[in-house]
C-alpha cells in the first residue's frame, strides 16, 4: 500500500518512537465540513505513516433517503436497502465538524503500535489544534509521553 510499514521482527515486542507532524484537509474551511482526512508523517523519513478519513455524508443514503420522502419507495424497501448498505455505508463518524480533526488524531495514535509498530512520542502539531491535549488524555502508550513541538513555519 501507500502508507509506510516500519516494522521489522525485531520490533514485534518493542515498538519504535518516532517524532511525526500531523495535519488535516477539509472539504470546507470552517465549522461545516463534512469530509476530512488526517495523516501522520515522519519528521525523519517524510513518509506518510498513516491516515484517517472521516466522513459525515453518504451520497447513496442521501440518494435513496430522498426517494423514500418523495414516495418513489416504500419504507420497506427503504429498511431492506439500508440493512444490506450499513457496511458500505461511507458514513464512519457522527462527531461535529469542529470535533473531526480530534477524533482522527486519536485515532490514529491508537493504533500506531498495532499497525505500524510505532510509538508516535514526539508530536509537532500547527499550533490550531486540539489533538494534542486528546492524545495526552487518552494515553495510548500508557505512562510514555507526547512531547509537543510546536511547527514555527506552518501556514
Amino acid at each position: 500500500g501507500y502508507l509506510l510499514d516500519c516494522r521489522t521482527a525485531a520490533d514485534e515486542e518493542s515498538p519504535q518512537d518516532v517524532t511525526v507532524t500531523t495535519d488535516g484537509t477539509w472539504m470546507r474551511r470552517g465549522h461545516s465540513s463534512l469530509y476530512g482526512a488526517q495523516t501522520v508523517i515522519s519528521f525523519d523519513t517524510k513518509k506518510i505513516l498513516d491516515v484517517e478519513v472521516l466522513s459525515k455524508s453518504c451520497a447513496v443514503c442521501s440518494n435513496w433517503k430522498a426517494r423514500l420522502e418523495a414516495g418513489t419507495m416504500s419504507q420497506a424497501d427503504h429498511d431492506a436497502w439500508k440493512a444490506g448498505h450499513s457496511d458500505r455505508c461511507h458514513i464512519n463518524t457522527s462527531v461535529s465538524s469542529p470535533a473531526m480533526a480530534t477524533s482522527a488524531v486519536r485515532t490514529l495514535w491508537s493504533r500506531s503500535e498495532e499497525l505500524r509498530g510505532l510509538r508516535y512520542t514526539g508530536y509537532i502539531g500547527d499550533g490550531d489544534g486540539k489533538g494534542h491535549t486528546a492524545v495526552c488524555q487518552d494515553k495510548p502508550y500508557g505512562d510514555v509521553e507526547v512531547t509537543k513541538e510546536e511547527c514555527v513555519g506552518h501556514v
